[in-house]
C-alpha cells in the first residue's frame, strides 16, 4: 500500500499551496486529486493493521509468561483458547444485538412502494 501513495502536487495545490502532497486514490487513476475518503481508509486499515500486530506481540508475551509455569506448547493452547473464548463471547455479543436492530432501511422501501405505485398509475 505504501507503495501506491501519490506523493505528488497536483491541481489542488492551487488552493492549498503549504499542504504537503500524499495520499491513495483507487477507484479512478487520479494522481492529482488523491481522495481523502480514500486515504482515510487505507490509514484506518493500516493501523489495523498495526494493532493486530501489536496484540499477536502481546499474545506471544503471554505465552512465554505462562511457558514458565506449564510446557511451552500448553501455554500456546490455554492462550488461544482463552482467546477463542474472547472472539466468541464478542461475536455472541454483536449476532445479538444485530437481531434486534431492522436491517431494512424503512422510509427508503417505503419511498420506492410510493414510486412503484405512482409509476402504474402513469401506465394506466
Amino acid at each position: 500500500m505504501l507503495s501506491k501513495e501519490v506523493c505528488l502536487r497536483g491541481d489542488w495545490a492551487v488552493k492549498n499551496p503549504k499542504a504537503e502532497p500524499g495520499g491513495w486514490y483507487f477507484e479512478f487513476a487520479n494522481e492529482f486529486y488523491p481522495d481523502i475518503d480514500d486515504t482515510a481508509m487505507v490509514l484506518l486499515a493500516l493501523g489495523g493493521l498495526f494493532g493486530a500486530m501489536a496484540l499477536g506481540c502481546l499474545l506471544l508475551g503471554a505465552v512465554y509468561l505462562l511457558a514458565h509455569v506449564v510446557q511451552p506448547w500448553v501455554a500456546a493452547v490455554l492462550v488461544a483458547l482463552g482467546v477463542g473464548a474472547i472472539g466468541g463471547a464478542l461475536v455472541g455479543v454483536g449476532v445479538s444485538r444485530l437481531k434486534r436492530v431492522s436491517l431494512p432501511p424503512a422510509r427508503t422501501v417505503t419511498s420506492v412502494q410510493e414510486n412503484i405505485q405512482w409509476a402504474k398509475a402513469q401506465a394506466r
